[in-house]
């Protein structure tokens, strides 16, 4: 790994730039003054664009250039297996942040910073009008970040392989067309009567609490990581020694707090199972969005929203908030897994959810190619939530405003939502078929051995394997199929 080292050396100096970015962007969410917004602004600006400059430093291009040809993205037939994967991540990096312009890179970072402020508000408002304007800056800059990157087959592909290396459009279509299909007929097919409702109101103090408690049975450690309260939750990933998550309460609605925090927890498990000593290379870095998360959505909805999760976490519920009190695990059970369409992804049950990101996917699709216009994403996004889900969307905070991701600058984010979930899907199975008492494990709090085996077969490779090569190893596959026929056995017990 000799050959390697001074591109680490070099990587490891411009993550310290990124942690440093982060480390403002987290305080900006959780910490930050309203008024502050313009300075925290010019400061994300100054440090994007010192990392766009050590990007395309001498010493680091020098130091491609001993391992790969810098024209091609070949490595050098002298380096060994771990050399060739290393250089395979960090080539893409590089060419991307050589071809960018500097200036493209920082107002991106100051339209960005200034967006995620004035969303806040908007959604708070029920204004898109507030929004859009920021909204259409950033898919200007974006359009062109496409064009400096050069076009591939569809605008968005660009998009979609930062966050999940290899994927298109064409590939994502193959998946989502049979999954929307078998989904929607699901629907049709599958009805389930109303859960008892969980009386509430649920005290916001008790339940920081309880999250901070579950943050601890998952195995998250505190000493390397913090949870705070956002308007939309988020994990940030400063270091694998510094993982700070987020989650939000609602006083009528308990599952939101409990599902965010675990949500976000899966992440931050993720990153603080990463390789220390790699950290700021591609060793020590998550393989792909779609497997971050399958971490998030295996703990939140397969783990967290299981029959044994809610008996073993009763006791606590009952103890914590005592509105809950004559509520048994069945009735937790049954709530979260009531089926029925509901205008908030993040509150959507395991099938309906896909359908979200589906209508996320075309308005993002749609966006990009320019048969969209961002005055009429509203119009079109409740359409869409009319088609797939049967609602009629009323408010731009219930609809095209509910998220943080386009404020955020993540498009191409969304389909990694799905993704993961599929991952997830069968995640779950195959830690049932490694643990055989996985359910006595869940009820009991025993949760730390599997975070172990999720550490030891995926955390801590980073991105050695591609995201093939990491499935394979684990016998896993996107299979719509698999997914609805798993619904169908859970929903039927």
């Amino acid at each position: 790994m000799n050959r390697i080292k001074p591109i680490a050396t070099e990587l490891k100096k411009i993550d310290t730039l990124r942690q440093i970015s982060s480390v403002l962007s987290w305080d900006q969410e959780t910490m930050m003054p309203p008024n502050g917004i313009d300075a925290r602004s010019n400061q994300l600006e100054t440090l994007a664009g010192l990392i766009h400059d050590a990007w395309q430093s001498d010493d680091l291009t020098q130091a491609m250039a001993n391992c790969i040809d810098l024209y091609t993205g070949a490595p050098k037939d002298d380096l060994d297996t771990d050399e060739k994967a290393f250089v395979r991540e960090v080539y893409p990096q590089w060419k991307r942040n050589t071809q960018l312009s500097k200036s493209l890179v920082q107002e991106l970072s100051k339209a960005t910073s200034r967006a995620q402020h004035v969303w806040q508000d908007a959604r708070k408002n029920n204004a898109f009008n507030e929004f859009s304007p920021h909204l259409q800056t950033l898919i200007d800059l974006t359009l062109e970040k496409i064009n400096q990157l050069g076009m591939t087959d569809h605008p968005y592909d660009t998009l979609i392989d930062e966050f999940e290396p290899g994927m298109t459009v064409k590939k994502i279509d193959a998946i989502f067309s049979p999954l929307t299909e078998k989904t929607v007929d699901f629907l049709n097919h599958h009805k389930t009567l109303p859960p008892n409702s969980i009386p509430g109101p649920f005290g916001i103090n008790e339940q920081i609490l309880y999250s901070k408690e579950l943050m601890e049975q998952l195995g998250y450690d505190r000493n390397r990581g913090r949870l705070d309260v956002s308007t939309h939750p988020f994990t940030i990933d400063i270091h694998p020694t510094d993982v700070r998550i987020t989650t939000r309460a609602n006083p009528d609605y308990l599952f939101e707090s409990i599902s965010s925090t675990i949500h976000e927890v899966g992440h931050g498990l993720y990153e603080q199972g990463l390789d220390p000593q790699w950290a700021g290379t591609p060793y020590g870095a998550s393989r792909s969005m779609g497997v971050h998360e399958s971490q998030s959505r295996l703990w939140e909805i397969f783990i967290g929203q299981s029959l044994a999760f809610w008996e073993g976490q009763l006791p606590r519920i009952h103890d914590l908030f005592p509105s809950a009190q004559s509520t048994t695990a069945a009735d937790f059970y049954k709530a979260c897994h009531h089926i029925k369409p509901h205008w908030c992804r993040v509150e959507s049950d395991i099938v309906t959810y896909n359908l979200h990101i589906v209508i996320r996917y075309e308005c993002e699709k749609a966006l990009f190619s320019k048969s969209l216009n961002v005055n009429d994403l509203p119009e079109f996004w409740n359409q869409k939530m009319n088609e797939y889900l049967g609602l009629d969307i009323t408010n731009d905070t219930q609809g095209c405003l509910q998220d943080v991701h386009w404020s955020a600058g993540l498009f191409g984010y969304f389909p990694s939502y799905t993704l993961g979930t599929l991952i997830a899907n069968q995640l779950h199975q195959k830690l049932h078929a490694h643990f055989p008492a996985l359910n006595d494990m869940i009820r009991t709090k025993t949760f730390v051995p599997i975070k172990e085996w999720l550490n030891q077969h995926i955390h801590v490779h980073g991105s050695k394997m591609t995201t093939s090569e990491l499935l394979n190893s684990l016998g896993i596959h996107y299979a719509p199929e698999n997914f609805i026929a798993s619904l169908s056995e859970q929903l039927s017990t």
